[in-house]
């Protein structure tokens, strides 16, 4: 069947999914960039530094999260290979293609 084959609702519900999920590919797709780079910040800054600490270290906060903590060494390597699995995964070339065609160049630069 093609698209012009639809009902109206039919079609309507199409749209009307799409244009919740592009915006939300937009985010995601923002945000798996910057987890890309997170990724490559973890491994050529951070981690040599880290692997300095003692295991248990705790790393105080300093950010102004609201009931954010310190967190110790292997919290932030866990943190950090979670953000990095996120870059690798949806920021190929081959995904990027996908938010690309779905959001435009939004998929790149929006925020």
């Amino acid at each position: 069947m093609k698209y012009s084959d639809l009902s109206p609702d039919q079609k309507n519900s199409i749209q009307v999914y799409l244009n919740l999920l592009r915006p939300a590919a937009i985010q995601f797709a923002s945000s798996a960039h910057r987890a890309s780079l997170l990724g490559a910040s973890f491994d050529n800054q951070v981690a040599p530094v880290l692997g300095l600490l003692d295991a248990g270290e705790e790393i105080p906060n300093t950010t102004n999260l609201a009931g954010a903590e310190g967190l110790l060494k292997e919290d932030v390597e866990e943190l950090s290979g979670d953000v990095q699995d996120i870059g690798d995964a949806f920021s190929s070339p081959a995904k990027q293609a996908i938010y690309l065609k779905a959001c435009g160049l939004n998929a790149l630069f929006g925020d």
